[in-house]
């Protein structure tokens, strides 16, 4: 991972078996078949942008308390923007909805 990313997908192929390391970078990130998104597929069954992944970053510290007590803490969300639907660990996410990832999550375009 480059020292100016905050994470890595790991894009592992299902019908060829290729892999290939991505660093995220950006605040947000989209995985689909329109130019321009940071993962890009040509399947025809993957949506033009399929999801989004955006960082998000929160401090622990409630309102009352000095910023230098609390924490930052990252956290990472997914986006499903498809028809089709996408999946964390092999559960359907739905159009429009968001989850929050950790570290070691699986996320799908396609059910599998």
């Amino acid at each position: 991972m480059s020292s100016k990313a905050w994470g890595t997908l790991i894009c592992i192929g299902a019908k060829d078996g290729d892999q290939r390391k991505i660093d995220l970078c950006k605040a947000e990130a989209a995985i689909g078949r329109k130019p321009g998104c940071l993962v890009l597929y040509q399947d025809t069954t993957i949506s033009s942008t399929h999801c989004k992944l955006s960082l998000t970053v929160a401090s622990t510290a409630g309102a009352a308390a000095r910023p230098a007590t609390g924490q930052l803490v990252m956290q990472v969300w997914l986006e499903d923007c498809s028809v089709n639907g996408t999946y964390v660990n092999a559960q359907k996410i739905g159009r429009g909805n968001k989850v929050r990832l950790a570290d070691g999550d699986k996320i799908g375009l396609l059910k599998a």
